[in-house]
């Protein structure tokens, strides 16, 4: 009887047969040293990013008031008083500044992950229309409200144009800004909208549900309504800002490094072998 050959035993024999170009051992091993190095640096950005991202999510659910107790679980030392709900229409106004004079034409897109975003770079290609002089103008500093939803964005972000001077959006987005800033702090409204704390009030006037293209029914009287949880101490709402402002900088730090690293990585394979 003859034995049939396999399917495998083929592949092996094809792959037996291929020319390996070689270093000499002693290149050989300066190569395999080199990317051992660039693993463990790769390995350890990605280990640091990995728990900033969990330190940040332990402290976001911690430094805020749960449900009505009107204080948080953890609170920098020397703050004592219970936290207030505020409309957000009470420490904000709405911008409807349109860009006629054509004083930006950069298009804006909100990011649940990067924020406020040139469009162009967040999608690869422009989504807005030639004329942009009848969208929102939005200057560095100020807020906007993207009611589209998504899985890591299921209420729609609330994000602060923190990238660029100025940038246009779609009048589909809310925009505003901080009435008061010696009252209150931008930096703070930053995190507290990277909470989910104020789902439940998005959630409380959309309830109609989203349309077909997935953006949220929301009014712009409705959203000013909504109600926000914050320090009365303008200082506590500083502190805790701060705080999670230099998180996101450590975040972003890793995260570059851990792209840069990888990106030397790739084009190191591709060069560094015949």
């Amino acid at each position: 009887m003859t034995a049939k050959t396999s399917v495998d035993s083929v592949r092996y024999e094809m792959i037996a047969d291929m020319d390996i170009a070689l270093p000499k051992v002693k290149e050989q091993m300066a190569i395999s040293a080199y990317f051992d190095r660039l693993d463990h640096l790769i390995t350890l950005h990605q280990r640091k990013y990995d728990k900033l991202q969990v330190l940040k999510k332990a402290m976001l659910e911690k430094m805020f008031p749960k449900n009505s107790s009107g204080v948080p679980e953890i609170r920098f030392k020397g703050f004592t008083d219970a936290w207030e709900q505020r409309k957000l229409g009470e420490v904000v106004e709405r911008i409807t500044r349109k860009n006629e004079n054509l004083e930006s034409t950069l298009p804006l897109t909100i990011s649940a992950q990067y924020g406020l975003i040139n469009q162009n770079e967040f999608f690869d290609k422009r989504i807005a229309s030639k004329d942009v002089s009848g969208y929102f103008l939005v200057r560095n500093g100020e807020f906007a409200y993207n009611k589209s939803t998504s899985s890591d964005a299921p209420w729609g972000a609330i994000k602060r144009l923190d990238r660029y001077e100025s940038g246009v959006l779609s009048t589909l987005y809310i925009v505003f800004k901080i009435s008061d800033e010696r009252k209150t702090s931008s930096d703070y409204i930053v995190t507290y909208y990277n909470t989910d704390l104020w789902h439940k009030g998005i959630q409380a006037i959309a309830a109609e549900g989203a349309r077909n293209h997935g953006l949220l029914n929301v009014a712009p009287a409705d959203f000013f309504e909504t109600s926000l949880t914050m320090p009365k101490d303008y200082a506590e709402q500083q502190k805790i800002g701060s705080f999670f402002q230099q998180l996101d900088n450590l975040i972003t730090l890793h995260q570059r490094e851990l792209e840069k690293l990888q990106n030397i990585k790739k084009s190191m394979l591709e060069k560094m072998f015949v």
